[in-house]
């Protein structure tokens, strides 16, 4: 509400949606997905320096993100809002200004084998999100490595959690 979805690089409101080998770069948000109930694939892609976020999947069920870049962000790496059955694999987000990640009245979500770096405030956040897993990620270098609020039977495991400032888990 209130944003110009011209302000970004990529927006998409359809169902099987592919978005590979490309740069994402000085837009207001960088992809922005919504709506999407099947087959959403987002692979080998940089998507940095934008002014708010980098990648958000909102409404989806369903969605694939993997081998990206995600850097250097104004707010957040990727933001997953109420979306369901995603996998978020082998990623590197880093530098982001707020998260690396941030899962909002999401479930059943996978998010492992990612690197996360110096992302100001949080690695992974997660408010109002239950039933995920977070699992073989490196978290390092943030304020909060993994940061729950009025979160449930979130399952997190067996990550590197290194020289994160004030939590590694909270």
């Amino acid at each position: 509400p209130g944003i110009d979805y011209d302000s970004c690089g990529i927006y998409v409101y359809a169902d099987k949606v592919v978005i590979y080998n490309t740069i994402i770069s000085s837009n207001y948000n960088g992809i922005n997905i919504e709506y999407s109930f099947g087959s959403v694939s987002i692979y080998n892609n940089q998507i940095c320096n934008n002014e708010n976020d980098g990648l958000i999947i909102t409404h989806c069920h369903n969605f694939f993100i993997y081998n990206n870049e995600i850097f250097e962000n104004g707010e957040n790496g990727c933001n997953v809002f109420y979306s369901v059955q995603g996998i978020i694999h082998n990623n590197i987000l880093i530098f982001n200004d707020i998260s690396g990640i941030t899962f909002w009245g999401s479930s059943d979500n996978d998010f492992y084998d990612n690197y996360l770096d110096g992302n100001r405030e949080f690695g992974v956040y997660m408010n109002y999100s239950q039933k995920n897993q977070v699992f073989k990620n490196t978290i390092k270098e943030c304020t909060q490595g993994v940061y729950l609020y009025d979160s449930g039977r979130n399952i997190i495991y067996n990550n590197n959690f290194l020289g994160n400032s004030k939590n590694h888990a909270f």
